[in-house]
């Protein structure tokens, strides 16, 4: 669990620097993020290979991992060019390590489950994203607010299709329960109960409404405060997902 969680934050952060450029955010702002990135890499390739994992994803953590310390090298020595080809390919190999990664075969729960990883990887980086690079705006104020405002929009829209693949997961999962022998399909009290009712109204609800509140405050150029609501987004979101990766060790769908 702690490598797929590495990993979706990872390819969640590569991907995010694909939807600005540098010459609208400090190139520093770039190089911080590759260094979280290769940190988030090594985990998982640590993590991925003690074992029950299929081999490609180590190998393919160690890859990723690779290329975020040239991307790091290259945004510090201002080569912008060489950096950005990268920053792709850093984002390639992360996705292709969590479509390898599940370890279903039948087509359903292949697709399932590889499309709530990488909707989960792009909400935890955008937001991620959006944190940071508020805190850019406190010896920057004059930069503009199209990268805050895109990183916002984007993990918004990514938890709306977060959510849509979840209840897909959830109908199914308690279609399931509700089929199963002597087993209603929530049992009151019990700990899937709990964590799916936590994962909902505080990985999603609670989520969206502080990624609302924070486009508004964007809109009125407030980036402090911006900043601070993003923080409590972040949070909020990597207990959601947090909590998603404990009902998917138990269900074996997106939830």
């Amino acid at each position: 669990m702690i490598a797929d969680f590495a990993a979706r934050l990872a390819v969640g952060l590569s991907a995010s620097l694909l939807l600005i450029t540098w010459r609208e955010v400090p190139l520093r702002y770039f190089r911080t993020h590759t260094y979280i990135i290769l940190g988030l890499w090594v985990v998982a390739a640590l993590d991925s290979a003690r074992g029950g994992i299929a081999h490609a994803v180590p190998i393919g953590a160690i890859g990723a991992a690779v290329s975020a310390y040239l991307a790091s090298l290259a945004w510090g020595l201002g080569l912008t060019k060489p950096a950005e080809l990268i920053g792709r390919l850093l984002t390639i190999i992360g996705v292709i390590v969590l479509i390898v990664a599940p370890k279903f075969t039948a087509a359903p729960a292949f697709i399932m489950t590889t499309s709530g990883s990488l909707a989960s990887a792009f909400v935890l980086g955008t937001i991620f994203s959006a944190m940071l690079l508020g805190h850019h705006y406190l010896t920057a104020p004059a930069m503009s607010m199209n990268p805050l405002r895109r990183f916002t929009r984007a993990g918004l829209i990514g938890l709306i299709v977060r959510a849509g693949l979840a209840a897909w997961g959830l109908t199914i999962w308690l279609h399931g329960r509700g089929n199963a022998v002597n087993a209603s399909p929530i049992d009151d009290g019990s700990i899937d109960s709990i964590i799916l009712a936590a994962r909902w109204i505080v990985g999603f609800g609670a989520v969206a409404f502080a990624l609302v509140l924070a486009l508004r405050t964007i809109a009125i150029r407030s980036t402090q405060s911006a900043t601070g609501i993003l923080y409590i987004a972040l949070i909020l979101v990597l207990f959601g997902e947090v909590t998603a990766l404990i009902l998917a060790r138990s269900s074996n769908l997106v939830l």
